[in-house]
This record gives C-alpha cells, structure tokens and sequence, in this order.
C-alpha cells in the first residue's frame, strides 16, 4: 500500500460553522472567509467546522492530536452562520473563487435551493469536486444539497456523496443511503454516534458541551443542519 503525504498547494474549501485556531491545524488554514453582513469573522463556537476541518487538514505525525485524511493539504473555510441557503450558496462560490480543489458539504438542507443548485453548478464548471454528507436520519433517501450532486446508480458526475459505516464496515443507523450514495466513509465505532471519530474542536464548542454531540449535530440550526 503506498499512502501519498498530499500536497500544500492543494486547498480544500469547508463550508462549515467556522473554524478555530487549534495546535492541530497549526499551519494548516489557508483563509477564513465568511459574509460581512453576517459575521465579523470566521471564529467558531459551535465546534463543527474545527471538527471536520482537523479530520481533513490536521498535521500530519507532529505529537498533536490526530492526523488529517489529506495529508499535507490546507483547507480554506468559509462561516456559513446562520446555515440558510444564502449562506450555502454564497460559500460554494467564495471557496470556488478562492480556486479550491475540493469542497466539503457537511451540512444538510430542510429543503432544495436553486440558489444552492446554481452554486453547485458553477463549482463543478470550474473543476471543483463537491463531497457532501448524505444525511443522519438513517433514511432512504439522500438529504439536499448532496442530493443534487449524485445521480442515481453510480453515473459518474464530478461530485461524490458520502454516508457513514462503523468499525464493522456496517452502515452506521443514523445515516442516510440510496442509489443516490457515491461512496461510505468511516462514522462511528457502533451503534453510540458519540463514539466514532476524533477530531479537534475549539475552547468554546456548543454542540459537544453537553457531551451529547450526535443529538446537537442532529438538531436543526437555521432550520438546517451540519451532518
């Protein structure tokens, strides 16, 4: 098995929550964009977007904390607070300007947006891949925006959507599946969502505090949600 280390150069765009300056992502945060009229910065409290960043640009084999998925890449992460679809939209398109290689989606929609679906568009005309999460309502159906990104039963598109399996490479029972499902990705240990995962999250984190962080992630914010 040749693992590649990954490369500076390339940026992975996160629409998230946000993101703080942990030890693990030292070194890591290529630029923190949000939208001014919302957000002063691109700070996080609710703990999501440090969390999802660290998974995938954490430093690699420096005595800190975990290692990211990407290796030596750096990620650029735009404030999607409140999490509406004009916020959604207006990260896709800040993060494809920023000319990111990838897009990560954790979040997921109460409803389809053409706003959303525009962004998505652009994003994919300009050679961006767009990973989504598929949803955590342990439902058939794919949750919006990944729903709009995979056609059904594997037509290659440029965009993957992910769903989540334990340490059994069995579909975790939270999360969504269908035809519309690219690909599953590593969720949690078993059945308890809040044992899975490590990831790094800020001093001040609202949706792990009360050490229920699958139940606050599951929560709607906005009326939308990250996944």
């Amino acid at each position: 098995l040749t693992v590649a280390q990954g490369d500076p150069r390339i940026l992975v765009g996160v629409v998230d929550s946000g993101v703080a300056a942990v030890a693990d992502l030292r070194g890591k945060i290529a630029a923190t964009l949000w939208d001014p009229n919302r957000n002063v910065s691109a700070a996080d409290r609710i703990g999501h977007g440090t969390f999802v960043s660290s998974i995938i640009a954490a430093r690699n084999d420096d005595g800190v904390g975990l290692g990211g998925f990407c290796g030596a890449c750096r990620v650029a992460v735009f404030k999607a607070i409140p999490l509406d679809d004009v916020q959604l939209a207006l990260g896709i398109q800040k993060l494809t300007d920023a000319r990111v290689r990838v897009i990560n989606l954790s979040v997921v929609a109460e409803t389809p947006s053409q706003a959303v679906v525009d962004a998505l568009a652009y994003a994919q005309r300009k050679g961006v891949l767009v990973v989504a999460a598929s949803g955590n309502e342990g439902s058939g159906t794919i949750d919006f925006p990944a729903s709009a990104l995979q056609p059904p039963n594997g037509e290659l598109v440029p965009a993957l959507t992910v769903g989540a399996v334990n340490a059994a490479n069995e579909r975790a029972p939270y999360s969504n599946f269908g035809p519309q499902l690219s690909l599953v990705a590593p969720g949690s240990l078993d059945a308890r969502c809040s044992v899975g995962i490590i990831g790094a999250l800020p001093a001040v984190a609202v949706d792990f505090e009360s050490g229920t962080a699958c139940q606050a992630l599951l929560a709607p914010i906005g009326g939308n949600r990250y996944a």
